[in-house]
């Protein structure tokens, strides 16, 4: 594999530059040397420097690019020009447009095809062109009439690119959302780790098919099923929201290869299939705050009559009612109690105001968080009913919640389904009816949230519930909760409480854009380790192999021979004691180094301590390129032949 970098740098450039250019890839200062020698030199060792062939070699591939030598300061030689491109003088650490180093042929599309792909960010007003001065050249039974202008540089101060990429450090924007820490951060922090990890666990769960048997091998195209729910006490206990026994599962998609939620609804037979053009328009419908609804069929898989339900996957989510409702008992739909700090403060402590109120006491939610909930189920109600459907599962249990804050309503389409009645009229007409009564439940959920409680909806103790929430709440969510579930005598719309929103929509979108921005930093550091991955890669199908081309001593001799007593360098250094020294910087650094191919020189010693060479990056660098595209070259003959 070609270094990309080392590419498009030459390739956009082309030019000289001054050995001083590659010194920024230096990370930091080393608080100490490297310890590479436990002990002293045997008496036989004697330093050795690299062969004159390894350095002529080096020195000829860097004088096609006529790099001028860093102690002179002078002006590198340059070909002699075709008689339609303007000279350049090459000085250390300029990069002009044309190379000096490639003599420019007499076609003038090779040029433009030569010419850098990036733009510069100067450039000075292109000249009138002359036509006494027009050059005519006929390529292939085709004249071209071009003038020198076309191919004089009309750069200046051009930015010079690096040829070598890593990791620049901590974004100055984002700092200040950081734990400041004094060891570098080379990976991403625990806590996002351990939520992908989480992730990644969930979507690989199985079970064993011989301690379920009541769970198939394989549904429609569906394997692999897991349940995603604890069983029922009944097995026959309907769905408070749906009047019918459901099951979730997790299963892949043998057609795809995808991870799929498969919501099943027991014992349910199909008698119209009007519906589902409803469902169609619900396969239609994206929204990063609903579970996208994929597919819907029947199966007899499970030895009954089922509808099975697919919705995208989101793995270690739980419902709503998980995370903050969790009690026993069950009342119209809901589960839960009033805790005793609720309950007192339906009728204790009328009076308290202040930091020190009843929320903090009462352990009620914090409002940013309620309203973060609020933005979140209003803005996926009004894409739902702007695609003229209803909700109808806007319930605690069908609220799911990923992260910390994330909402997602999930099993949407499913009431449309088992709630269809042909014998009625126009069912479209049915639609805003149903769109009121989403925003009812949504005034549910957010006083069941600003009590704390499922319990504070019943109509015994929403007067009081509302009193709760007036003491220790703003106007703007008590006025909110009043409009949603006030009067259904007028039409009322999901945009209605916009203004009641207010500038809190500014907080949660500045809360998510800075979120990105953290997420971005975190996937530029796995973007740098995927690139030292592959070298590292790259150096482990190089050494150690058994035999090359029926030449067992391939990896030990020649320029393979450096790279493995680098390999040494990197990961098996020891300090003065003897005991394994282990450095992640060294070993960042190094493996950086080696992909720029600097200067710098480092001293490399075999394991007998009979060999030292001294070698740079630059070196190691053409080395490895050399033996890994011999591999790549050996495979492609293979497959060659064998095609």
């Amino acid at each position: 594999m070609a270094n990309n970098g080392d590419q498009y740098f030459n390739a956009t450039f082309r030019s000289a530059c001054h050995i001083a250019d590659f010194s920024p890839l230096l990370m930091r200062p080393r608080a100490r040397t490297l310890n590479h020698f436990s002990s002293p030199l045997s008496q036989g060792a004697k330093p050795f420097l690299p062969a004159s062939r390894v350095d002529q070699t080096l020195a000829d591939n860097f004088s096609a690019l006529n790099l001028s030598s860093p102690a002179s300061g002078q002006m590198s030689s340059i070909s002699t020009p075709s008689p339609h491109v303007t000279p350049v003088s090459v000085l250390p650490g300029n990069s002009p447009s044309q190379s000096p180093g490639i003599s420019p042929t007499n076609s003038p599309m090779l040029i433009r095809r030569n010419d850098s792909p990036v733009p510069s960010m100067r450039q000075n007003p292109v000249t009138v062109k002359s036509a006494s001065n027009t050059i005519q050249e006929n390529v292939g039974g085709t004249t071209y009439f071009y003038s020198p202008e076309d191919f004089a540089p009309q750069y200046q101060g051009v930015q010079v690119l690096p040829s070598y990429s890593y990791y620049p450090g901590m974004p100055a924007h984002i700092a200040h959302m950081k734990v400041k820490t004094n060891m570098p951060q080379f990976f991403m922090p625990d806590e996002i780790k351990m939520e992908l990890l989480n992730r990644h666990a969930c979507s690989l769960l199985q079970i064993d098919p011989a301690q379920n048997p009541d769970i198939p091998n394989e549904v429609d195209s569906y394997n692999q099923l897991y349940p995603l729910e604890q069983s029922a006490a009944n097995p026959l206990q309907k769905s408070s929201t749906f009047s019918y026994p459901t099951t979730c599962y997790k299963a892949v998609n043998t057609k795809d290869g995808l991870t799929y939620c498969l919501r099943r609804i027991h014992g349910f037979r199909l008698a119209n299939t009007k519906c589902m053009a409803t469902i169609d328009q619900w396969k239609k419908l994206y929204h990063p705050n609903v579970v996208q609804l994929k597919e819907v069929f029947t199966t007899t898989a499970f030895g009954d009559n089922s509808l099975i339900f697919v919705y995208d996957f989101h793995p270690v989510a739980e419902t709503l009612m998980l995370r903050h409702f969790t009690a026993p008992s069950t009342l119209n739909g809901y589960s839960g109690t009033l805790n005793a700090e609720t309950q007192r403060s339906f009728t204790a402590n009328k009076g308290a105001t202040g930091a020190n109120g009843p929320r903090q006491h009462a352990g009620l939610l914090p409002e940013s968080l309620i309203w973060a909930y609020i933005v979140q189920l209003s803005s996926a109600l009004r894409a739902i009913h702007a695609a003229g459907l209803a909700c109808g599962v806007l319930d605690p249990t069908k609220i799911l919640i990923s992260s910390k804050s994330r909402l997602r309503i999930n099993c949407i389409g499913i009431f449309d389904v088992v709630n269809f009645d042909s014998t009625q009229g126009n069912l479209v007409s049915l639609v805003p009816h149903y769109q009121q009564e989403d925003l009812v439940a949504l005034g549910k959920v957010v006083l069941a949230l600003a009590c704390n409680s499922v319990m504070a909806i019943q109509r015994d103790h929403v007067s009081n519930s509302l009193e709760l929430v007036a003491r220790n709440y703003s106007a703007d969510l008590k006025n909110l909760i009043l409009y949603l579930m006030g009067s259904q005598r007028r039409q009322r719309s999901i945009n209605d409480i916009m203004p009641m929103i207010g500038a809190r929509f500014y907080t949660q979108l500045d809360a998510a854009q800075l979120r990105s921005d953290v997420v971005e930093n975190e996937l530029a550091k796995e973007v740098e380790n995927g690139r030292l991955f592959r070298i590292m890669c790259k150096l482990a199908t190089i050494l150690e192999r058994p035999e090359f081309s029926i030449d067992t001593s391939w990896s030990e001799t020649g320029d393979r021979y450096m790279l493995k007593l680098f390999r040494d360098y990197i990961f098996h250094q020891v300090d003065e004691h003897g005991s394994p020294w282990i450095d992640m910087a060294h070993m960042v650094d190094s493996l950086n180094k080696l992909d720029a191919g600097v200067m710098d020189k480092v001293t490399l010693m075999s394991r007998d301590e009979q060999t030292m060479l001294v070698v740079s990056y630059a070196e190691l660098k053409q080395s490895f390129e050399s033996a890994f595209s011999e591999l790549l070259s050996a495979t492609q003959q293979h497959h060659n032949n064998f095609a």
